[in-house]
């Protein structure tokens, strides 16, 4: 967090801004290095002093719901802080500018709340609204709770391109 503040950004925005000729990215990228380097080679002391020894804490093991219960309560959290947050932006007047050739307005609160729908349904995708979907996808693949006999793997593994590998339990 700290790191990322001072460096104006994440390891993989540094690295593009070293290749757009940005000074500075070259020396949080050199303190990585650095970084990564003493990690490497104090990682041992790290697990066995600090790591090892912390409680763990896992969703589905805790309340003994399942992938799916623990899939589910982390949708209803975040849809909760979606909601208020939404909900707070509309109170205090808040204004959503967008540089798009066609300008929509959401002015109500359930217009608001239904924005996602909307963005999604009526308007091109985006690439972070593609990257959700495809990490979406990449969870339904690897969750046999919530995907228990199909695992579809045509979008994820372009290289290998399946349509589906029905395989029976």
């Amino acid at each position: 967090g700290v790191g990322m503040v001072l460096a104006g950004g994440c390891v993989s925005g540094s690295l593009y801004r070293m290749g757009e000729g940005y000074v500075a990215s070259w020396v949080v990228i050199l303190g990585v290095m650095v970084g990564l380097f003493f990690l490497n080679n104090t990682w041992n002391w790290w697990w066995d002093n600090l790591i090892s020894n912390e409680p763990k804490l896992w969703l589905p093991q805790i309340l003994d719901i399942g992938y799916l219960g623990a899939f589910l309560i982390t949708l209803l959290i975040g849809g909760a802080v979606f909601i208020g947050l939404t909900f707070f932006e509309h109170k205090s007047g808040y204004k959503e500018y967008k540089f798009t050739q066609k300008e929509t307005q959401f002015e109500s609160l359930i217009e608001k709340l239904m924005s996602p729908l909307y963005v999604i349904f009526k308007l091109p995708w985006n690439i972070t609204l593609g990257a959700i979907i495809i990490g979406f996808i990449d969870l339904m693949k690897k969750s046999k709770s919530l995907c228990p006999n199909i695992y579809v793997s045509l979008l994820f593994n372009l290289a290998d391109i399946k349509v589906a590998t029905i395989s029976p339990r």
